[in-house]
Formats: structure tokens, C-alpha cells, sequence
């Protein structure tokens, strides 16, 4: 499935050279190397030093966007006559030392659960109750980077890129999905997403079901003639007779049952029927809240809803999937061309490989994407004879000893006369 991909975005690169090492590259990702950066995956492709591998993602004359978008459309292709093909947007957090990767700052970021040095991501996730994507993104950048022009000429980062929230960035994606003709049914989002009024309303345009997460002190009308309120005190005026238990989906433990309360809210200037949808987790007392959206008001509605709020959570092991298996999160870029090249061929790595694991599927397979991905980076890892290695070893000893010199040497030229 990968060369067939592949194949299909050959007019894509400028040079046969560069289609070369963009498969050499989407290999690497695939195969099962302890760690992967240009200088392992070059030399699992057998070059004699990373240097051509490093040219490919910083100066390499091909198009990553594009590159992104035909991934994108193979992953529409498996999910297009899906009953229910929900965009989940999230975002992602990578650890990193220093401050010159495009983007790096002290910020939360939910990978280490606490405020770290790190670049964030927003992406969006293809979900259906059987298939997961990852398809698309935006680099997050602070206020930081873009108050600091010099800052940003130094990483790469085009002129015509300004400071955008997660909130427009989400909105930008989805524009872009919807133009490809790659419409969603619903949308999901936690509560960084569900803040957002025009992502609601450009879904509401557009005949687009939603179930966004918000914080509890979010104010919602369930009257135009009345004071909008915080959401979770219209909470506890949903009727008992409006609540019942019911499960979000089969989770990795079993079914996800929680009890769920539903209140309609001001629909008024809309086609559909908007809603607040209340999780309550009866065992630890916890309470979600999602503002939601149907097109039509129509008999299974609820149920629906929670269908939906149910596929928001594997997004997280689609994560898991590109980081622990392609490499998502293990570059060793700074700038913004290299930086997002890498990500996208690590989502298109990872999509070839979830397109070959529903192949699979259909054959009797009983592997996880997790475990295919390992089998399959496991045959397809390139066995080299021992000069080969002893040659790589050589060129990392010379290498490091290079940059241990030109480090002392910057120190020394920095000494106090």
C-alpha cells in the first residue's frame, strides 16, 4: 500500500532523487528502529551519511502540503461511505531542549500532563466507530515567535504567517476539508475547541452535527428571552426523566457506560437543534459538558450524540500509534519547512500503514495497527553487512568529535579578554 501511495504523489516532488528519498524516508518511519531522525532512517536506506536525507526536509524542492492533502484524500477514500465520519480535533505536545525549534516556548502541554519547554500541534482525526487518521495539522505558534520577526526569519517561517490561535486554527482545517470535498458528519473537540463560536457556526452552515466539549463555566441560553447561565448550573434543571445510562462505546476495558443528561438550548437562527449533553461518571462524581448540534431534529438524536462524544477519546491512541510507532515526535528539526515535511510524512507513514492494517483486517488478521505496524517495520527493516555498520560508527565517532571541537571553539571565541 505504501508504493502504491507513493506512487500517486510522484508528480509531487521535483526530482526523481527527491521521490527516492521521500520513499527512504516513509521507510524509516515504518521500520523498527529504536530511534528515528535523519541519521538512522539514512542509514537504514543505506547512505553513507545523513547529509542527502537532511537536504530532502530542509531544501528539497517538493510541496509538503500537497504531499499532506493526497494522504488525506486516501484516508477519505476508506471512510467516504461511512454512516457517521466524525473530524476530531486535538493537539499534541512534543518535548524539546533549547529554544530554537520553530515554536518552542514553556507552555501545558498534555503529553507531560504540566507546563514544559515544547512545541505544540493542532491536528484533526478522521473517526469512525472501526477506522482512525490521523490527516491533517497546523503548527501552533505563540505570541512569542510572532511578536519577534527576527526570531521568525531565523526558523524559516514565510512572512505571511501571523499569530492564530488553536480556536482559528481548528477553523482553518476544517476549511480545508470541506473545500477537498472531504465533509464531515459531525465534529469533536475537547474543551479548547468547544470554546469556539465560529467553529460551531460555520458547522451549523454547513449541515454539520456537533459534540464540543466546554468547561462548566461556560454560558449557554436555553431561552433567547432569558440571561444565559453557566452550563453546569443548567445542568441540574435537566429533568430526571431526561437522563439515562448508556455507553459511549467499547473502550479498551470494555464498554464506557456513563449516565448522560440532555437539555435543549436557544436554537433560534438555526436549521437544526442545538443542546447541552451532560457526562456524569457516577463512580468518581465527575460531569462533562458539550454544547451540541443536529441538523435535524429527528427520533435517535441523543444517541447520536453520544456516539459522537464517544469517538473523540481514540484520538489520543492515534497519538500514541505516530509517535510510537512512525516517529511523530522524534525529529530533530528546527526550522518550519523541515519540521512540517517531517510530520507529514509521518501522517502519510502512518495512514499507508492503517489503510494496509484494514486490509489485513478483511484477510482475518487479528493485529492491532500497533502490532502491524511492528511486524511490519520488523520485515522491512534493512539488513546491511558489517563494513556498512562499521562505516556508520566510524562517521558518528568523526562527527561528534567535529562538533565537540566546534563547540569549545565558539566557547573559546566567547572568553573574557
Amino acid at each position: 500500500m505504501t508504493a502504491e501511495l507513493l506512487g500517486s504523489c510522484a508528480g509531487l516532488f521535483g526530482r526523481i532523487e527527491s521521490r527516492r528519498l521521500a520513499a527512504d524516508a516513509v521507510a524509516g518511519m515504518q521500520a523498527d528502529l529504536s530511534r528515528k531522525n535523519c541519521w538512522s532512517i539514512a542509514k537504514n536506506a543505506g547512505h553513507a551519511d545523513p547529509w542527502r536525507l537532511q537536504h530532502f526536509f530542509n531544501d528539497g524542492a517538493w510541496n509538503e502540503d500537497a504531499v499532506r492533502d493526497r494522504a488525506a484524500q486516501a484516508a477519505w477514500d476508506q471512510i467516504a461511505c461511512a454512516p457517521e465520519r466524525v473530524l476530531v480535533f486535538d493537539e499534541t505536545g512534543d518535548l524539546k531542549k533549547g529554544e530554537h525549534t520553530v515554536g518552542v516556548q514553556r507552555q501545558y502541554t498534555g503529553t507531560a500532563g504540566r507546563i514544559e519547554n515544547a512545541t505544540v500541534t493542532v491536528f484533526a482525526a478522521w473517526a469512525t466507530p472501526e477506522r482512525r487518521f490521523l490527516i491533517d495539522y497546523e503548527l501552533y505558534l505563540p505570541e512569542s515567535w510572532t511578536s519577534d520577526p527576527e526570531r521568525m526569519a531565523e526558523a524559516g517561517v514565510p512572512d505571511s504567517i501571523g499569530f492564530a490561535t488553536k480556536l482559528v486554527q481548528a477553523e482553518q482545517i476544517l476549511a480545508r476539508r470541506v473545500a477537498a470535498g472531504e465533509v464531515p458528519t459531525a465534529l469533536a473537540g475537547d474543551a479548547v475547541y468547544g470554546r469556539s463560536e465560529p467553529l460551531r457556526r460555520t458547522a451549523e452552515t454547513t449541515g454539520i452535527a456537533y459534540v464540543l466539549e466546554v468547561g462548566k463555566d461556560h454560558q449557554a441560553q436555553v431561552d433567547p428571552a432569558i440571561e444565559a447561565e453557566r452550563v453546569d448550573y443548567l445542568a441540574e434543571e435537566i429533568p430526571t426523566r431526561n437522563w439515562s445510562t448508556r455507553s459511549a462505546g467499547a473502550g479498551s476495558r470494555g464498554q464506557r457506560w456513563y449516565a448522560w443528561g440532555y437539555l435543549t438550548l436557544d436554537s433560534s437562527g438555526a436549521e437544526g437543534e442545538r443542546g447541552l449533553l451532560v457526562r456524569w461518571n457516577r463512580r468518581k462524581d465527575e460531569y462533562a459538558y458539550y454544547l451540541t448540534y443536529l441538523p435535524e431534529r429527528a427520533t435517535g438524536g441523543l444517541a447520536r450524540l453520544i456516539r459522537v462524544a464517544g469517538l473523540r477519546w481514540p484520538i489520543e491512541t492515534t497519538f500514541q500509534d505516530a509517535k510510537g510507532c512512525f516517529g511523530l515526535d522524534e525529529h530533530q528539526m528546527r526550522k518550519w519547512t523541515s519540521v512540517r515535511r517531517w510530520i507529514t510524512l509521518a501522517l502519510f507513514a502512518a495512514c499507508a500503514t492503517a489503510i494496509a492494517h484494514r486490509s489485513a483486517a478483511t484477510l482475518g488478521s487479528r493485529l492491532t495497527l500497533t502490532g502491524l505496524a511492528r511486524l511490519y517495520g520488523e520485515i522491512t527493516r534493512a539488513v546491511h553487512p558489517d563494513e556498512f555498520h562499521n562505516h556508520w560508527s566510524e562517521w558518528i565517532c568523526d562527527h561528534n568529535e567535529q562538533a565537540r571541537r566546534s563547540h569549545y571553539q565558539r566557547r573559546g571565541d566567547h572568553q573574557p579578554s
